[in-house]
């Protein structure tokens, strides 16, 4: 009979373990899931602020002297900002691009390619790509395109992009 109880003990012992080792998977995912949530709302948050700064510097002409921001080419001129304007006049929130890229086309139907990127203190992250086209000699075809990042270490497994785009002519 003694053996039975030990049996018995074993098998209750047995069973309570597994209940408590699904039930503390399942809290796991759970945690998980919603942090891939948060990064995932954090990233697209990120895209949205650089979508924004993008568009706040090319339609607000007060601030950029009366002309459009983001450079194009019109034959061989330059209409716009450099590469050297773009890093020293543009901030967003209160910070400065990390990098920044001007791309002219070879012709004057090409389009030019501004690049920037951006890490704030607090670890959002977000790269703007801004591509105009002269259309006509009256307005611009204009495409923004911004990726979050839910955090700047380029190596984290946990890292999520989001990206945001828009088009117009003015």
């Amino acid at each position: 009979m003694k053996g039975f109880t030990l049996l018995y003990a074993s098998l209750i012992v047995s069973l309570i373990l597994s209940v408590a080792m699904s039930i503390a998977h399942i809290a796991l995912t759970e945690v998980l899931l919603s942090s891939a949530g948060k990064d995932s709302q954090s990233a697209f948050y990120a895209a949205d602020t650089g979508l924004e700064c993008a568009l706040y510097y090319e339609n607000n002409v007060e601030a950029t002297g009366g002309a459009r921001f983001f450079p194009y080419k019109d034959g061989n001129d330059l209409v716009g900002s450099s590469a050297n304007d773009i890093s020293s006049n543009l901030e967003c929130g209160t910070v400065s691009p990390t990098s920044v890229l001007v791309n002219l086309g070879a012709n004057d139907t090409a389009t030019t390619t501004s690049k920037f990127s951006i890490q704030t203190s607090s670890g959002i992250c977000f790269g703007v790509v801004v591509e105009k086209k002269k259309r006509d000699a009256f307005s611009t075809d204009l495409y923004i395109e911004s990726r979050g990042y839910s955090s700047c270490d380029v190596g984290s497994p946990r890292r999520v992009e989001r990206g945001l785009y828009t088009t117009f002519s003015h």
